[in-house]
């Protein structure tokens, strides 16, 4: 009882059963934790890595088409929609036909004075004038759910514009290299991402960029449902693992409970305890075979108890026999009980010559 109460002042008591409901609940949540991640970083970057190539395709492909000089003709003494404008419009436009996702393409140039602003030269949006096709006029009335940019609009020839801080390096090398924005942006007109790709003369000098811009909100706004979704589906299989884990715990850790009770009762003597329960089944494992030896063992105390207790009794009477041999004897031995045992003897006499 002292080591017991010494025991429970020092250490904390979890179960088994809790213990392998905590360790196996907290490994499925690590499980689904590091799936969700995954699904969430590997799977949606791979979705906007195949983005990334597809603007990457487009906008190479529509500065290939770009005549070199004509572009150069424009940005230092053109007209809008003077011939150079209207052939490098009508190069953007075909580009634009074939790949609607494209909600802006334009060119431009370095501004000479401002490093970091650039001039806008061509937009693809059809010019006044120009006769409109079916596709030209399908793409016009075109919405990007998310994106509040209207595709017949256009800037001025040399509209300055300086990029947002968050695109400008990648704006600003698309002049040199094909580039295209690392994360997704938002601005006041939507959420985009934007690829560029310079315009090269015969020389492969760079005369400008083109730039292309694709609303990105709706696959945003999927992304995010498609999160929520996983996320609703990884709660409800997470909770129907729990219970699965607490069932089984349960029925792992009942014998365990079991024996543990009976021998809470064996140490305060009550020996009388059945477990037969708990073995003698078509399958037998660990807890029925230590069901079956802990059962053998009361059974063993138990008599061993009583052979003690018999052997105590008789200890007793016999230490009770030699306690009255002493003290008779001490008795005997006595002047009073000599003299005693003297005057019976005399009396025994007279009474035997009378």
């Amino acid at each position: 009882m002292l080591m017991k109460d010494k025991t429970s002042r020092h250490s904390i008591f979890i179960g088994v059963q809790a213990r392998l409901v905590l360790t196996f609940t907290l490994v499925f949540l690590i499980v689904l934790a590091v799936v969700f991640l995954w699904v969430r970083g590997f799977v949606f970057n791979l979705i906007f890595d195949n983005i990334k190539s597809d603007l990457i395709a487009i906008v190479e492909t529509a500065a290939t088409d770009i005549d070199a000089q004509a572009h150069t003709r424009l940005a230092a003494q053109g007209v809008i929609d003077d011939g150079d404008y209207l052939g490098i419009n009508a190069a953007l436009r075909s580009v634009k036909h074939t790949n609607p996702k494209a909600a802006g393409m334009y060119t431009y140039v370095q501004y000479s004075n401002e490093p970091s602003q650039v001039w806008l030269i061509v937009s693809a949006a059809v010019p006044p004038g120009v006769e409109a096709g079916a596709r030209d006029t399908a793409l016009t009335a075109a919405r990007f759910p998310g994106c509040t940019v209207d595709p017949s609009s256009r800037p001025k020839l040399r509209t300055a514009y300086k990029p947002p801080t968050k695109i400008r390096a990648d704006f600003l090398r698309g002049l040199r290299e094909p580039a295209v924005t690392s994360d997704v942006y938002t601005d006041e007109y939507g959420t985009w991402l934007s690829a560029f790709a310079p315009i090269l003369d015969a020389t492969k000098q760079s005369v400008g960029a083109v730039g292309v811009d694709m609303c990105v909100a709706d696959i945003i706004a999927v992304q995010n449902r498609v999160l929520q979704t996983l996320a609703l589906v990884f709660a409800g299989v997470f909770l129907v693992l729990a219970v699965i884990i607490f069932a089984g715990a349960y029925n792992l850790t009942r014998p365990i409970q079991k024996l543990t009770d009976a021998a809470d009762r064996i140490a305060q003597g009550e020996y009388r305890q059945d477990i037969s329960g708990l073995y003698g089944g078509r399958l037998e494992d660990e807890v029925s075979k230590l069901a079956r030896v802990f059962e053998w063992m009361v059974s063993q105390v138990r008599e061993r108890e009583e052979n003690l207790k018999q052997q105590v009794t008789e200890l007793k009477i016999m230490i009770d026999e030699t306690r009255k041999e002493k003290q008779v004897q001490e008795i005997v031995e006595t002047d009073f009980f000599r003299n005693l045992q003297e005057k019976a003897n005399a009396m025994r006499s007279r009474t035997q010559r009378s």
